[in-house]
């Protein structure tokens, strides 16, 4: 499955967007949110997520390692940019 993610259309906080995204990596099938703009579905087991955010897009694959990364350090630990903490 592919999910795409528009961080920009969301007001939130880098935290609590943090902590919505651990959510969704454990339960990607059990989340509706305003971000989610798109989902693909693949036929596999795959579950990527592409996050477009402050004019970067980044493609995470969520294998294991990755998923308990996200829930533990935070989707903004594995992106090659810093995120805004607040947006106006």
């Amino acid at each position: 499955m592919k999910i795409y993610i528009n961080r920009d259309l969301c007001s939130g906080s880098l935290p609590f967007c943090v902590r919505c995204f651990a959510f969704l990596a454990e339960h990607p099938l059990g989340v509706d949110r305003p971000c989610i703009t798109q989902i693909i579905p693949n036929n596999g087991e795959t579950v990527t997520i592409v996050i477009r955010t402050e004019g970067e897009t980044v493609t995470l694959t969520l294998d294991e390692t990755t998923r308990e990364r996200i829930i533990t350090e935070g989707w903004d630990a594995l992106v090659p940019f810093i995120p805004s903490f607040f947006r106006a």
